[in-house]
């Protein structure tokens, strides 16, 4: 009977930190969008000084929360959002619209991708 109890504890614990690591991620990276879409619209209006002022509030926002990603993902996934977040850098400090609303682009995808990627589902687990 003890080992039965230990198998379902175990089990319990495995779905309920499945369930809040899920939450953590969707909760941060709709954070992440939210700035993202700021951003989107700063740039598409060409206003380069408050979109230079959002982009850096975004960078300290990914600097919070990747040292708590980097524990729970695959860090090629975190260099891709690092690069990505430099390169929307320069291409905002060099007034470059058409390949900052990529990488914008590119971003999005990103951070809407690892949540799927990484949550408790019976696709992810098969």
């Amino acid at each position: 009977m003890k080992p039965v109890v230990i198998i379902v504890i175990v089990l319990i614990l495995v779905f309920v930190s499945g369930y809040l690591m899920s939450y953590y991620f969707n909760k941060s990276s709709k954070s992440m969008d939210i700035e993202l879409a700021r951003l989107d619209s700063e740039v598409r209006t060409n206003k380069w000084i408050p979109a230079s002022q959002v982009l850096e509030i975004m960078e300290n926002k990914w600097k919070g929360m990747k040292s708590t990603w980097e524990l729970l993902i695959d860090h090629q996934e975190i260099d891709n959002i690092d690069l990505s977040v430099s390169k929307m850098k320069e291409y905002v400090k060099g007034k470059d619209r058409v390949n900052a609303l990529a990488e914008i682009s590119s971003l999005k995808l990103l951070f809407e991708h690892i949540p799927k990627k990484d949550s408790l589902s019976l696709t992810n687990i098969l």
